[in-house]
């Protein structure tokens, strides 16, 4: 019985395959760019990761300095507490990285906007 319906499942698709030739469906997408390129052609030419890590100091100065600060020795102190406190491996692992996580999704808000926003 269930070599009936692969049987059956081959020939609709060889029969699908047969009215719609590749070399159509080739033709019918020719003049269409991939996602990536949009992607590319979208990003302005001034969007570099370099220039990005360049402005993180220039972002900290001109936004929320102080409260950076208390972020990162929360975190710092935090993350002494879960290696002292005798808990095993996994829970400690889950622990930092959840730290690490807060830090890095709220450390954000604290900075200025890049130029130009």
């Amino acid at each position: 019985m269930v070599r009936g319906y692969v049987a059956e499942a081959v020939a609709a698709l060889a029969r699908a395959v047969a009215t719609e030739p590749a070399a159509a469906l080739r033709s019918r997408h020719a003049g269409t760019q991939s996602d990536a390129t949009k992607w590319r052609q979208t990003l302005p030419a001034t969007r570099r990761p370099w220039r990005a890590a360049l402005l993180i100091p220039a972002r900290i100065r001109h936004g929320r300095p102080a409260r950076l600060v208390l972020r990162v020795v929360a975190a710092a102190v935090l993350a002494v507490l879960v290696l002292h406190s005798g808990a095993g491996t996994p829970p400690v692992a889950g622990l930092l990285t959840g730290i690490g996580t807060w830090l890095l999704l709220t450390v954000r808000g604290d900075l200025a906007p890049p130029p130009g926003r």
